[in-house]
């Protein structure tokens, strides 16, 4: 895919580029076309009628199926990258909802847990670069590298790295990121056509195993291989305890993943299936005819030589043009200079999957939990920090007593600052004899 930047010289800039452009095969059928008004004029071949009614007819089937066949190509070309970018996204979500789900799990199944993350990491980045390799499969385009050591397509396989998201930041998607500043000792990494070669690195979490290599090797359909692993792995995760979720919750992972490999069948039916070849034979039929009548019929009404020659040209070029478009956009899974971008596409895969893999929750969110070892640590740590905070806010107070204007922790005071009560006398014995005659002699009446 070209990416360009529509703003410059007011878009005038695309008129001068070839890389990519379908007028190296369009001009030598409207160079012919052209040249052949000469002939008719010197040699005076004006055989056509005067009525125009039959060459109109002619030229509305013409531009009815190729018009057709445009959009056609542009839906083939859009529903490449739509169920692409679908496969992408739903294996995210899904490898995003297993990393958190298995952060729940318990002894003695949490005792592997990071393993098996970084396990399942590795796989759907693997289930994706296999993807590709399916879906471009030998493209007979392809450029080929100079010292490319690679002699097999499962060599291009190669362990992730952050040198490969600066690749990625040099060779961009999206035409905001074109005027960016490329440093001189980046400058050996801008590259337009390193995802166009013929082993084109895919970079994937952690090395390739050689029996994984070996299974890739000897199987036909290399996306079903990795997804069968994946299946049994998590499966035999939940058996032993792993991804602590209720089973509905879980059982969205399995939703999410099948979905993403519904959206690889969708698009690698638009590989596999060419555009239909008498639709495309018949257009091919009716543009030669349309190149060598339309000279005939300029003449006939353009009395002028060079007038003639240059309407020649241009109706030759529209219908010329625009059936090489279709040509173009019909196949989107390729390494020519206009097909999507997979390798790019990967690689921003990649790296979104090894964020997943680096992410840790902070502690404003575990604070919001209940309870747990990670929000006791959470509340430990809060602690301490806010007594740290009152301590160093509370050193420099002076303490004073309130409503007083005098330093306690300083000053002695003159004079006692506390009333001083007289102690209340003790009662004597025979005062507590007669208290009590007198109860009892009451208690007697009473009866």
């Amino acid at each position: 895919m070209i990416v360009y930047d529509q703003t410059k010289w007011y878009g005038y800039h695309k008129l001068i580029q070839l890389r990519g452009s379908v007028l190296p095969r369009t001009l030598p059928r409207c160079l012919i076309a052209t040249l052949s008004v000469l002939l008719i004029d010197y040699y005076d071949l004006i055989y056509f009628p005067r009525s125009p009614y039959a060459h109109q007819v002619f030229t509305f089937g013409l531009s009815f199926l190729v018009i057709m066949r445009t959009n056609l190509a542009y839906q083939r070309y859009w529903e490449g990258i739509t169920q692409f970018n679908t496969m992408q996204v739903k294996w995210m979500d899904a490898v995003t909802q297993i990393v958190a789900f298995d952060e729940l799990s318990k002894s003695p199944a949490a005792d592997t847990g990071e393993l098996f993350r970084h396990r399942m990491l590795h796989l759907v980045s693997l289930l994706g670069a296999t993807a590709i390799l399916e879906l471009q499969g030998d493209d007979e385009d392809a450029l080929d590298e100079l010292h490319c050591q690679f002699e097999d397509p499962l060599d291009c396989l190669v362990e992730f790295d952050l040198s490969h998201v600066e690749k990625l930041r040099f060779n961009p998607i999206c035409h905001k990121n074109l005027n960016q500043i490329v440093p001189e000792d980046k400058e050996h990494m801008v590259d337009d056509d390193f995802d166009r070669y013929r082993f084109a690195v895919l970079p994937i979490i952690g090395e390739l195993e050689h029996s994984t290599w070996h299974g890739l090797s000897v199987s036909e359909h290399k996306v079903h291989y990795i997804m069968t692993r994946i299946i049994r792995m998590i499966s035999n995760r939940i058996k032993e305890g792993g991804m602590a979720a209720p089973p509905p919750v879980v059982s969205r992972v399995y939703q999410e993943l099948s979905n993403g490999l519904l959206g690889f069948q969708q698009a690698q039916k638009v590989a596999d299936i060419p555009f239909p070849f008498p639709y495309a034979q018949i257009v091919q039929y009716m543009q030669l005819a349309f190149v060598l009548s339309c000279p005939f019929v300029v003449m006939s009404f353009v009395s002028s030589v060079a007038p003639a020659m240059i309407f020649t040209f241009l109706a030759v070029f529209c219908y010329v043009s625009l059936n090489e478009v279709a040509a173009e956009l019909e196949d989107p899974f390729g390494t020519d200079p206009n097909d999507l971008p997979l390798h790019r596409l990967h690689l921003r895969f990649v790296h979104q999957l090894y964020e997943i893999g680096t992410s840790e929750s902070t502690t404003e969110d575990l604070m919001t939990l209940v309870t747990g070892p990670a929000k006791t640590e959470a509340r430990k740590k809060r602690d301490i920090n806010k007594a740290v905070a009152t301590a160093e806010a509370t050193t420099n107070l002076v303490h004073k007593r309130r409503g007083s204007k005098v330093n306690m922790m300083v000053h002695q005071p003159s004079a006692p600052m506390v009333q001083v009560i007289d102690p209340v006398p003790q009662m004597g014995s025979t005062k507590k004899l007669v208290i009590k005659q007198d109860q009892a002699r009451g208690a007697c009446t009473a009866r």
